[in-house]
This record gives structure tokens, sequence and C-alpha cells, in this order.
């Protein structure tokens, strides 16, 4: 498809090239005041659909569509606390074992609209009939040498900027370089004892203390640090109460989080940071469920969902957990499901299936929920966390994850109050919930989770 129009003059072809340039940038700048969003000012690689709506604007539409892909595949990975863009697109692959589907909403259908109302402003200003090469590389040229003045780029970073922004990035280059290199992850590093729940708590010296006791340790899913008192004190009741105070002594704090889930699981289960990827049997071997199963332990891993999912059937075992039950062996044919997008076992059910498992003396239990993961099923909301939420002014969707983790915490009490035996439990967030908007995303401490820990008496 071909429009033609009369000669302009070159500083006119200057002025509509930068200005669609600038239209297709914008919507990230439009949303940006009410979603979270991890992008720098400009993405250096939109001036190449520009280049081709030159030539045809047909061929320009998927074009722009594919140029923003590449750059919601970066941004994104932050937005749900990916370590590198790399990791979230690793992720992908676990597209069949999730309801897609459960990520559409009418709220997200409509953050197409201003992408398509760019798009448009855009083809319609790009000048046509030439290409307009010297515009391109002038732009390109320009906002690469500012974001390397700036300290921002891949190619230089000395560690302090002149503006805090990142200037300008080119996310399909940086993915395929990625690709191109296939460097394998960086090596674990170690965390501070004070940055892991288990550490903080001396499970393994607890461990050693009392040599015939077991130990339960629970990851939740999506378990932030909300910034109301009130609203943390209401899940803390859910999982601690007079129906315990009799067996246990509750200790409260939090640690710090980085990464996405399986981040988490390293910080707790190995005092480790970095990609589950990174994982070996040296390595492996200095996490606490094998250096509990070097003495004689058992050692059990449990989680409601897929054991294909982020490999863990693959690595779960390398760290140490000898016996790993997934939805795959938990779930009954035909039984309760619970979630949106990532449904599976219910994590009541699961929860009462891992504090059978620490009955037994001498025996670690991991327990990894799922029910609290982004997008939520809904959930009945109990009338005093109705009343709590309307003083935080949470909005319904906080006060749903909020009801959500409630439902889980409880069932861990209820399950802990009716054994007889009383393992050492700690009980410990992932990472803050990885919410789009803004309103509810700040709502959480940017970098730290609520931590619990139930001591026998």
């Amino acid at each position: 498809m071909t429009l033609l129009r009369v000669a302009e003059s070159p500083s006119a072809v200057w002025l509509r090239f930068c200005t669609a340039f600038v239209a297709l940038n914008a919507p990230h700048w439009v949303l940006s005041h009410w979603l979270f969003v991890s992008r720098p000012i400009f993405n250096i690689e939109l001036v190449l659909p520009l280049l081709v709506a030159a030539w045809s604007l047909r061929a320009a539409v998927p074009a722009i569509a594919v140029a923003w892909a590449f750059d919601l595949a970066v941004s994104q990975s932050r937005s749900y606390h990916f370590t590198s863009p790399q990791e979230f697109l690793s992720s992908v692959r676990f597209l069949g074992d999730i309801h897609i589907e459960q990520f559409l909403s009418m709220d997200r259908l409509l953050i197409a609209l201003p992408f398509a109302v760019s798009a448009g402003l855009a083809l319609w200003l790009t000048p046509r009939r030439r290409v307009p090469w010297t515009a391109a590389f002038t732009v390109a040229a320009v906002l690469s040498a500012l974001d390397i003045a700036n300290g921002s780029s891949m190619a230089w970073q000395p560690g302090t900027r002149l503006l805090a922004a990142n200037i300008a990035n080119a996310p399909a280059t940086t993915l395929a370089v990625g690709a191109l290199n296939r460097r394998p992850p960086p090596p674990l590093v170690a965390v501070a004892t004070n940055a892991s729940a288990t550490a903080a708590a001396d499970l393994a010296g607890w461990a050693a203390q009392h040599p015939e006791g077991s130990a339960l340790i629970v990851v939740v899913e999506s378990m932030g640090l909300h910034v109301d008192a009130g609203l943390r004190s209401w899940l803390r009741d859910q999982l601690f109460d007079g129906s315990l105070e009799a067996k246990y002594r509750l200790r409260e704090f939090s640690v710090p989080f980085r990464g996405s889930t399986t981040s988490a699981e390293l910080r707790e289960l190995c005092t480790l940071h970095g990609s589950y990827q990174s994982l070996n049997a040296t390595t492996g071997a200095s996490c606490l469920p094998a250096m509990l199963s070097n003495k004689g332990w058992t050692t059990v891993g449990l989680h409601g969902f897929s054991s294909h999912m982020f490999d863990r059937s693959l690595w779960w075992p390398l760290l140490g957990l000898q016996r790993q039950r997934f939805a795959e062996d938990l779930a009954l044919p035909g039984g309760e499901r619970c979630g949106a997008a990532f449904a599976g076992l219910c994590d009541a059910a699961l929860l009462e299936a891992a504090v059978a498992e620490a009955q037994t003396p001498r025996r670690l239990v991991y327990a990894l929920t799922l029910n609290s993961h982004l997008p939520l099923s809904p959930v009945d909301l109990p009338v005093d966390l109705q009343e709590r939420c309307r003083a935080a002014k949470t909005g319904d969707d906080v006060c749903m994850l909020t009801a959500t983790l409630g439902i889980a915490l409880r069932s861990l009490k209820a399950s802990l109050a009716r054994t007889s035996a009383s393992p050492e439990v700690v009980v410990v967030g992932d990472h803050a919930p990885p919410f789009g908007p803004l309103t509810q995303r700040n709502q959480y401490d940017h970098g730290q989770v609520p931590a619990f820990v139930l001591t026998p008496h």
C-alpha cells in the first residue's frame, strides 16, 4: 500500500519522522502514570518499523507489533521480578502448563488502546515515497550517545549516572546478543544470614539440637510485606492465635527478596542467590536439605503444580530433596482445583499433606504454595478483612490476594493445631505480588517480604 504526497522539504521529513518516533514510544510514557513500567525513555529499535512504513504501510503494522513485543518482553521481566529478560523469556516454554486465557481481562485489553492510537498516528506521520535513512540513523546515534554519556548503556556503566533514568535501549538486540552468546547463568552467590528466613531462624542449628525433631519450611507465593500495619496484623492472626499458643511461640520479622519464586526457593533452602540453572551437585551440597539428609534426615518437597514448571523435578533433587511430590502425585482425579491461570492443588490440601509428612521424626518438609499466584481466582472475603481493606483503602484485588493468603495460613494453623508432633515451622513470602497498577503495587514493600517462625515450646 502506497500513499502519494507532494514533495516535502528535508526539514519536514525530519519533523515527521521524529514525531512518529516519539508517538511509538509515547504509550509507555502514558501508561507509566498508572502501571508499573520498567523501561528506558526511548526504544531505539522503533526507528525500524518507521523505515518499513516509508516503503509499505501494510508491512509496517506487523513490524511495529514485533518491535513492541520485544519491548514488552524486556520490560515485563522486571515487573514479574525475574532477574534478567532471558530468564523471563525462558519461562515462555511453560505456557502449556497454565491457562493463559486467565491473563486476559477488560483492563488488560484496554491497555492496547493507546498502542493502537499511537501506531495509527505514527503511520500517518511517517514520510513516504522516500526512506528517511538519515533521520533514522541520526535519531539512533544521538540517543545511543546520550545513553552512553549518561552511564546507563550496556556499553558503559561506570556505576553513577548523570540522570537517574535510563535513556535508551534496544531490546531485540539485547535478547539476540544474549541468545547468540549462550553464556551460562552467573554462579550462585551466598546471601547474608539475615537475608534468609531459614538462616535467620537457624533452622540447621535447631535441627542439630533436636535430632529427633522435624521441621517444615513453607514458601508462600506472592506474600509481600504490606505497608498497612492492620493488614499485616490480620495476616499474622490467620497463622497464629490462641489455638497454637500452647504449642508454639511466634517470631515475626522480614527478609529482603530478589528475583522470582525460584530465587526465593534458593534463598530459603540454600542461602544462595541466582538462577536455579546454575545449581549443580557441588553447590547443592551446601543446601539445608542436603546437609540434613547427610545426617540421616528424610527430606521431602511438595508443590501443588506440575513438576515440569521451572524444571523443579530436575533441580530439587540437586539441593537434597530426596522425595518430591507435585500435583501429579498429590491431586486426586476429579478432585478440587484452586487458582486461576495456575490452577492446581488447593493450598489447604497441600499444607495438610506437608504437616502430615512433618509428623515423622528426623524429617525436613518443604512446601511451596500456589493459589495466590496472580491472576487470582475469586474467593470469599471474611467480614473482618473487608473492614481492614476499607480502612487501608486497598481496593478489591489486594483484598482478594490477602484473603487468598489467609486461606493458606489458616489451613496451616488448623493442621498444626490438630496434630500431635510439633515441627519447627518457617513461613516466608517469596516476593512482593507483581501487580501491574501502581496503586496496588505500591502498597507493598519493594524489597522485603514477611517471615514467621513457629518454635515448639
